[in-house]
């Protein structure tokens, strides 16, 4: 249950006044808007943020992002890295599964990646390692955002 005595109005709308709040409270404490997933979302120009519980694909132009190979959808947030391709978790497992036949994650967090193939009989390191979609990704594949 939410304490009323801490509710507050965001009156001036400014990130100053958000990081006056937000600073208040305990670095660990969760954060979520409307009870789902937050979203936040920057204006190109910094101008501006809008918080929100939706991706707000709509509000994008999803033709500067890269599309996901397997099911061709654009990539908007979290994703897999695999030797220059950006594939959405979701569909992770079919990609691997038709580049690399038999795979397998690593027991633990190898200097080769944290999923292995079969090759002659030996595991090897795909070189694979979760990342955050980042601006600079993209930037090093040639998109920019």
């Amino acid at each position: 249950m939410y304490d009323i005595q801490k509710r507050t109005m965001l009156s001036s709308g400014k990130v100053e006044e958000l990081i006056k709040i937000l600073s208040a409270l305990p670095p660990d404490a969760a954060v979520s808007c409307c009870g789902a997933d937050l979203w936040i979302h920057v204006e190109k120009d910094c101008s501006a943020i809008c918080i929100d519980c939706d991706s707000l694909d709509d509000c994008y132009d999803l033709d500067s992002f890269p599309v996901c190979p397997v099911c061709g959808e654009p990539i908007t947030f979290g994703c897999m890295y695999d030797e220059g391709t950006l594939v959405h978790e979701e569909c992770f497992k079919e990609y691997m599964d038709k580049k690399y036949g038999e795979w397998r994650q690593c027991e633990d967090d190898g200097a080769d990646g944290y999923y292995q193939f079969k090759v002659d009989g030996e595991w090897r390191g795909t070189g694979i390692y979760y990342t955050e979609f980042e601006e600079n990704e993209l930037k090093e594949m040639g998109r920019d955002m």
